[in-house]
């Protein structure tokens, strides 16, 4: 059985980033969030409500370094056999079909996509959070 993985980008007025998911708490509707001090490598834990939070799922898929794909991540996707034809896709969850899927622009909602089983010719280079920058070029 796999172990269902998830971080959150957390985006309130006194802490933004985004951090590993301790617990969740529906009836409650939060989430504690675990934070680590990166000068002493301290854990301290923080709780913020469900509106505060956007939860992204881990796909199950590594990119072509190892790391972990997860829902709201931005990967370049390499061409095998296309010289100078890579792409920058949006990692999102398709509800119609109950899959993640690497979208491709301008249209990453309802455009078009690629498949994540070649997720080995993939690479995280941001995330839609912290690198929205990545995509705006392409979208133009």
């Amino acid at each position: 059985m796999r172990i269902l993985e998830a971080r959150a980008w957390v985006d309130t007025a006194r802490t933004i980033g985004m951090y590993d998911i301790h617990e969740m708490h529906f009836d409650e509707e939060t989430i504690i969030v675990e934070c680590i001090d990166e000068h002493d490598k301290e854990r301290s834990y923080e709780t913020f409500g469900f509106d505060d939070v956007t939860i992204e799922y881990d796909t199950g898929k590594k990119d072509k370094n190892g790391a972990k794909i997860y829902e709201g991540d931005i990967v370049k996707h390499y061409q095998k056999y296309m010289l100078n034809n890579d792409s920058i896709c949006k990692i999102v969850f398709d509800e119609r079909n109950a899959t993640f899927k690497a979208a491709t622009p301008p249209r990453h909602e309802d455009g078009a996509y690629l498949s994540m089983s070649g997720s080995e010719n993939m690479e995280v280079i941001g995330n839609i959070h912290q690198n929205p920058e990545l995509l705006e070029q392409y979208e133009n």
